[in-house]
C-alpha cells in the first residue's frame, strides 16, 4: 500500500522502513544521474565516526536492551556502535512525550493523530531494531486505515504497554 501511495504521490520509486542498504543503494543507483562536471550534485553530509561493532559491544548492548534486533540493525548501518548509540539517544530524546500524544487522540477519537504518531513510531522503531514496537504500531496504523475501529482502543494499549517497556530500556542504556 505505502508503494502505490508513493507512486500516486508522483514519487519515482519507494524504500520500505525499516531501510535495508543493499535495497536503499539499488533504488539510490536507478535514479541519481551525475551531473556534467561528474559530480552529483550536492556536497555529502560529513560521516559519523566509527566505532564499529566488536562481539563484546554487541553483547553487551543486547544485553542491555533485551528483544530487540541489536545485531540486525547495526548490520543496516554498517556495524557503526556510535551511530546506534546516537540513534538509540535520538529516539528516545524524540518519544519523550509520545505516550501523551497516543493516548490522547485514543480517547479523543482523533483518528488522524492517532495514525500520524503510530506510523512515526513504527518507521523509526524498525530502524533500532524494536520490532514488537514496530508491529504494535503497524497494527494501529492499519486498522485506522482499514476503518477497523472496533479493536482499536485494545491495540493503542498494547502499542502504548510496548513503547512503555522500549522507552524504558533505552533510556536506562543511555545511563
Amino acid at each position: 500500500k505505502d508503494r502505490e501511495a508513493s507512486a500516486a504521490a508522483g514519487m519515482n520509486d519507494h524504500v520500505a522502513k525499516p531501510v535495508d542498504p543493499q535495497d536503499l543503494a539499488e533504488t539510490l543507483t536507478r535514479w541519481i544521474r551525475p551531473t556534467e562536471e561528474g559530480r552529483y550534485g550536492s556536497a555529502p553530509l560529513p560521516p559519523v565516526r566509527a566505532e564499529f561493532a566488536s562481539d563484546e559491544d554487541v553483547e553487551t548492548i543486547e544485553r542491555a536492551l533485551p528483544g530487540l534486533s541489536v545485531r540486525e540493525s547495526l548490520v543496516r548501518i554498517g556495524g557503526n556502535v556510535r551511530l546506534y548509540r546516537i540513534l538509540l539517544h535520538s529516539f528516545a530524546k524524540r518519544h519523550q512525550e509520545t505516550a501523551s500524544r497516543l493516548h490522547a487522540p485514543a480517547t479523543g477519537n482523533d483518528l488522524d493523530q492517532l495514525y500520524l504518531e503510530a506510523h512515526n513510531l513504527k518507521g523509526e522503531a524498525g530502524n533500532i531494531g524494536c520490532h514488537t514496537l514496530r508491529l504494535c504500531a503497524h497494527r494501529v496504523c492499519e486498522h485506522i486505515r482499514n476503518g477497523e475501529h472496533p479493536q482499536l482502543a485494545a491495540l493503542t494499549a498494547d502499542l502504548l504497554r510496548e513503547y512503555d517497556r522500549v522507552f524504558v530500556l533505552i533510556s536506562d542504556f543511555e545511563k
